[in-house]
């Protein structure tokens, strides 16, 4: 299974990166929505993780 997270903050995004991966499965980050996008287009992914707010 492939997952796509979106974190900005760098050390929460590594730590979810970690345990995922440690879970088996197969991960890829992003830093912000526009990245994410980017990603997104490239590959299938089974689900996309990401925290989204209003500012």
């Amino acid at each position: 299974m492939r997952l796509l997270v979106v974190e900005y903050e760098s050390g929460l995004a590594q730590v979810s990166f970690g345990g995922l991966r440690k879970a088996g499965y197969a991960v890829d980050l992003a830093g912000d929505g526009g990245e994410a996008l980017g990603e997104a287009i490239g590959q299938k992914r089974n689900f996309l993780i990401g925290y989204f707010r209003n500012f």
